[in-house]
């Protein structure tokens, strides 16, 4: 059988009034103790004080006999007072009465010097002794005399137990009291203090149920609005990346409906039969010319796609300058006529995918050549500039609108609608991304574009 989790609230409130009734129990029993300690040392301070005072009376050599009554004086209120002479016969001197048992008991226990604990006669005694030269108790009529060396001084200490019983009830009553009292104090407070982790469960379910707007309040302590500003950060994330997942299809959608468009309409004009071969062959050269787009946008989707699950190849040395003479070589042989310019300083070396560097450089200087005009003058830049590798591809032609150079790195987005399916860019930015550098561009309509790619040094 699956054990249903506490609540959050009630597991606070247990360990809390667990950790409490912990620290209350020891205070208690701490005073409790501390209460048996005060009144055994007072008792004991009593009977020595009492007994010093006997023995100050009979060190003085003039006093022949001593009177009960002067004993009692001396002796603390309600103690048993007993004689003992030669003979170890204990003679009770004092008002309270006890068997021969008891006083016998309570007389031969007593030891000079020392306090001993005794019960006789159901009553708890404390005992002590004083050793006297031998003289005379005379007892309150005067009509005898007890001969006596030792006075055995025997006080009640029934009442501190009783005293420390008391106490230790009381203690445990207001323990209890005070326990309970704390576990619903306790709760009420936590339940309040944790109601806005509940309001925030309620609206994290209405999110997870299609509720994209949906949001967290922030309120209460600073741990639960630190929580509902995260849980709303992830929110306000996910619906991003939900409004650009369906703007991202959009756009393939959009894209890749024309080139099958094409090649269905070619299609079936050639299966129509209206064409001699000469125009069946260029049929199906658009057909392929089509087709070719539409599998070059889709292996860019899938390298988009791969690069967002920072899926990346072997990381290697790569000579970033031998890189980008290979790159601008082949250019000049794809557009002769184009001026493009080569500037590498040093030997920067970068750790990445040597291919997808390639494909970096590629399409920015594939851009530069599309859109920056017949008669611009490109110039590719390798450097290093403070611990980073710097690669700049610049051409002085027609430059982007200031409305457009926002967007540029948006998947899909054209400035110049005549040429380019809008993925160079921001593939480039994933793939510098991934190598753990960054991308600007810069750009005025009429002086040209200039691309910055910054990556850390090997």
């Amino acid at each position: 059988m699956t054990r249903r989790p506490s609540t959050l609230a009630r597991s606070l409130a247990v360990r809390v009034v667990a950790i409490a009734g912990a620290v209350l129990v020891l205070t208690s029993a701490a005073n409790v103790l501390l209460l048996a300690l005060v009144l055994d040392s007072r008792s004991d301070a009593q009977l020595r004080t009492s007994a010093a005072a006997v023995g100050e009376l009979t060190d003085d050599s003039r006093v022949e006999a001593i009177r009960v009554a002067r004993l009692r004086a001396l002796a603390p209120a309600g103690s048993v007072v007993v004689a003992l002479g030669g003979d170890d016969v204990a003679v009770g001197l004092s008002a309270i009465a006890m068997s021969d048992r008891d006083l016998d008991r309570v007389a031969h226990v007593g030891q000079p010097g020392t306090v001993t604990r005794v019960e006789a006669g159901g009553t708890v005694y404390k005992v002590t002794a004083v050793d006297i030269r031998p003289l005379d108790v005379v007892t309150e009529t005067g009509e005898r005399r007890v001969p006596a060396d030792r006075i055995v001084l025997g006080m009640d200490v029934s009442d501190e137990g009783e005293t420390v019983g008391v106490m230790l009830g009381v203690a445990v009553g207001i323990l209890v009291v005070a326990l309970a009292a704390l576990a619903v104090a306790v709760l009420l407070a936590v339940r309040r203090a944790t109601r806005p982790l509940s309001r925030m469960a309620g609206a994290a379910r209405r999110a997870s149920s299609g509720g994209s707007d949906a949001r967290l309040d922030i309120e209460g302590s600073i741990e639960t609005r630190d929580l509902a500003v995260a849980v709303n950060d992830a929110l306000d994330a996910r619906a991003r990346l939900e409004a650009r997942l369906r703007q991202f299809v959009a756009d393939a959608s959009h894209e890749l409906r024309a080139p099958i468009t094409t090649i269905q309409g070619w299609s079936e004009i050639y299966l129509q039969g209206e064409h001699a071969d000469a125009a069946a062959v260029a049929t199906m050269e658009r057909v392929e010319a089509e087709a070719a787009r539409m599998r070059a946008l889709v292996d860019e989707l899938a390298l988009l796609a791969r690069l967002d699950a920072r899926v990346s190849g072997a990381r290697e040395p790569v000579q970033m300058g031998a890189l980008a003479t290979a790159v601008v070589e082949d250019a000049r042989v794809v557009n002769p006529d184009r001026d493009i310019t080569l500037d590498v300083v040093g030997d920067p070396v970068v750790r990445g995918d040597e291919s997808q560097l390639v494909r970096v450089l590629r399409n920015l200087v594939g851009n530069a050549d599309q859109h920056a005009g017949s008669d611009a003058e490109i110039v590719v830049t390798v450097a290093e500039s403070e611990g980073r590798v710097v690669l700049t591809v610049r051409d002085d032609g027609r430059g982007i609108a200031a409305d457009d150079l926002p967007h540029v790195f948006e998947r899909f987005y054209v400035a110049d609608r005549r040429v380019g399916s809008g993925l160079g860019l921001p593939i480039a930015l994933s793939i510098v991304a991934n190598h753990g550098g960054t991308v600007t561009v810069h750009s005025r309509v009429g002086q040209g574009t200039a691309v910055r790619v910054e990556l850390p040094l090997a």
